[in-house]
């Protein structure tokens, strides 16, 4: 979908806010694997039958 004007702005803010976090406070160890784990395993989400993922 779109982003509505409105929300860009927000979001950007947000962002780059959690980035200037992240720099003074960098994460732990525990959080980046954290992290790695959750995009992993949501990635067999992305299709439909289990043979796109062989493929």
């Amino acid at each position: 979908g779109q982003t509505r004007s409105e929300t860009t702005v927000p979001f950007i803010q947000a962002v780059r806010s959690e980035i200037a976090k992240i720099r003074q406070t960098p994460i732990t160890p525990t959080e980046l694997t954290a992290a790695k784990d959750e995009v992993i395993n949501s990635f067999v989400f992305n299709f439909q039958d289990p043979s796109q993922t062989l493929s």
